[in-house]
């Protein structure tokens, strides 16, 4: 665990990894260099506007501020 694995997608040197999940196969790791880190997008379980329904929630009974960004567009509901 003291070394990198490379990146999935290019080889390089990792700097994150994370679970994929996948219907046809089994959870697996996927480790990801920097730039295919910031070029991937998050994948959801829930709707966006589901997530952001949940979050809201508990960072309220946290007491926490919360303040959420979409694109120009926003997400449905937002």
């Amino acid at each position: 665990m003291q070394q990198e694995p490379p990146c999935s997608a290019c080889g390089q040197p990792s700097h994150t990894s994370g679970v994929l999940h996948d219907r046809d196969h089994r959870p697996r790791w996927l480790d990801r260099c920097r730039q295919r880190f910031l070029t991937t997008p998050p994948t959801l379980r829930v709707p966006p506007a589901r997530f952001l329904e949940e979050l809201r929630a508990v960072t309220a009974d946290a007491r926490l501020p919360l303040h959420t960004y979409t694109d120009e567009g926003g997400w449905e509901g937002e």
